[in-house]
């Protein structure tokens, strides 16, 4: 069976990059972006798990200063990259 290919433009700097990290490893490039994408993809699952937890208990919550504490973790969580 093989799988879908896709094509991603990278600079040559971020190629070599990734070229070193795959050797170091000692896995192709291929296997190297594909466990990248893989964990890539459960960091940003993470992310959402943990939005929906501070969401809950900013919600539940009735602590005015735990409240702000919660929506700043919230604003961070928001905002940050």
């Amino acid at each position: 069976m093989t799988s879908p290919r896709v094509s991603v433009p990278v600079t040559n700097e971020m190629l070599q990059e990734i070229d070193m990290r795959a050797q170091r490893v000692g896995v192709s490039r291929s296997t190297f972006l594909t466990r990248l994408v893989k964990y890539g993809l459960e960091a940003e699952q993470q992310k959402r798990d943990q939005f929906t937890q501070k969401i809950r208990q900013y919600r539940e919550c009735a602590d005015p200063s735990e409240v702000e504490r919660l929506g700043n973790e919230i604003g961070e969580l928001i905002f940050s990259k």
